[in-house]
Parts: C-alpha cells; structure tokens; sequence
C-alpha cells in the first residue's frame, strides 16, 4: 500500500512539473498551432506522449487516448482548440474585430483543410453566438 501511495505521489508530482513548466510554453503557442501545419502538431504531440511515457509507465502498444485519460491532460489540439475558443470569447466585443466578421459573412469559407486564423476565428465565433442564441432561447 505504501508503494502505491509513493508511486501515486510520483506520478501527481510529475504532472504538476508538467503543468507548471512544459505546458505554459505549448499554451504560450496556441495561436501558432492553431495555423501550423499538421506536421508540427503531430511532432509536438509525439514529445508531449514521450513526456506523459516518464511520467508514468505504460506498456509499450498503450492507445496515447488512455494515455491522456489515464493522466487527464488533453492532447495539444485540444488544448490548443480550447484556449483558442478561449481567447475569441474573450474578444467577441471588440470593435475592428466584429467590423472584419461582418464584413466577411457574405464570403465562402475555404475547405476545412486550408483555413486560415481568421477562417478559424469566425468560425468559432459563430459557434459561440449559436450557443448563446440556444441559452437565451431554450
């Protein structure tokens, strides 16, 4: 039981060097990684699972989607997806940027693959302004 204990201790404790140290660098890049190319979030996210790996041990053929349940820390394109809605919520009321959406809702949207960050921005502000839409209208 004490061992269970000590490795748990490792394991929480390594998670909060984690969190403290690497990932306020990832975060620091999400709007980078929010208009990179796949390439560069595959790379990171396979230095991030090799992080999670010395965290704790999983054996070798472990799914890096139990991985990150097991830890319950988010893959990069979540975490880079969620502080990027983050970050458009919290700017819904500026003014240039509600001229420039407005400005481009009679414009067609590229395919999915070759959207740009202002492609991403409207989208995920549309979002937001349809839950809000279906809060204040149930």
């Amino acid at each position: 039981h004490k061992k269970a204990t000590q490795n748990k201790n490792k394991i929480n404790l390594c998670k909060t060097v984690f969190k403290a140290l690497i990932r306020p660098h990832l975060d620091y890049l999400f709007i980078a990684l929010s208009t990179s190319t796949q390439r560069v979030l595959k790379d990171l996210q396979k230095i991030q699972n090799k992080i999670f790996k010395t965290i704790k041990y999983f054996p070798l053929r472990t799914r890096i989607s139990t991985i990150h349940q097991k830890l319950s820390l988010q893959t990069i394109s979540v975490r880079t997806d969620l502080l990027f809605e983050k970050f458009v919520a919290n700017r819904q009321n500026h003014t240039q940027i509600n001229d420039d959406l407005r400005d481009s809702q009679n414009t067609t949207s590229p395919s999915h693959k070759y959207w740009t960050y202002f492609d991403k921005f409207r989208h995920v502000t549309w979002n937001l302004d349809r839950q809000n839409n279906i809060e204040l209208n149930p």
